[in-house]
Formats: structure tokens, sequence, C-alpha cells
């Protein structure tokens, strides 16, 4: 990308990418995951509408941003009990597909927490 403004990401989404991939497949397409980029989110919005070239998808952030930047250095991976709840929460991103898996797994986590009498170790950052 030349830059990271919303002028550069709608150019890419409203004339690159339906050059390059057929309006078909564009509006099969159903989730876009990205990272925080304000510009791109904007642009996004803009695609997304009806009549725009990305008008079926759904935006979400992707997991590297939205839970393993943000945790990594801040929780320690000692216990099985703080790696069971990391990759509980690891697989969310993998296994669940609606609201409804994801409130069903939350419960069970929370029962599975209350078992324990433990504390993750949080490393001030």
């Amino acid at each position: 990308m030349p830059s990271k403004r919303a002028k550069a990401f709608r150019w890419v989404l409203n004339v690159a990418m339906p050059t390059i991939y057929p309006s078909e497949a564009l509006c099969r397409t159903t989730l876009v995951c990205t990272d925080q980029e304000e510009g791109l989110i904007h642009a996004l919005r803009g695609s997304m509408r009806f009549g725009g070239t990305l008008p079926n998808a759904k935006h979400r952030l992707d997991k590297f941003h939205l839970f393993i930047l943000p945790w990594k250095d801040k929780v320690r991976i000692e216990t099985s009990v703080s790696l069971t709840i990391y990759n509980w929460i690891d697989g969310w991103f993998h296994k669940l597909e609606n609201i409804y898996e994801f409130n069903h797994s939350y419960i069970k986590l929370k029962a599975f927490l209350g078992m324990f009498n433990t504390n993750l170790v949080f490393i001030n950052s």
C-alpha cells in the first residue's frame, strides 16, 4: 500500500479488486478480517454497503490483533489452569460459528474457573 490513508484503501477496494476479481466472487465474500487500521476500516465500511464491492461482507478484527497482541506480554502461562484458559479462549477463534456457541462456551469457562481458587499471573507492562 502506498499509504495508510482511507483514500488508498478505497482505491484498492473499489477499483483494483473489481478489476482483479469477478463481481460474483466479491459478492460471495462474507468476512474480512483486519487489524485496527482506521483508514482500512473506514474504506471497508463503504465497500460493505448495499451496492458496494463487498455487499455481503462483515468486518472482524483478526485473531492476532484482537487476542494475541494485547495479551501475549501480559499473561504468563505457567499453570495448567492458565494454559487451559488460554487454549479455551484461543479455540473461540477456530471452532465457534455464532453467538450462541460463544455464550455456551463462555458459561462453561466461567464454571471451570469457579472450581479453582487461583489467580492468573499478570505481568506489568
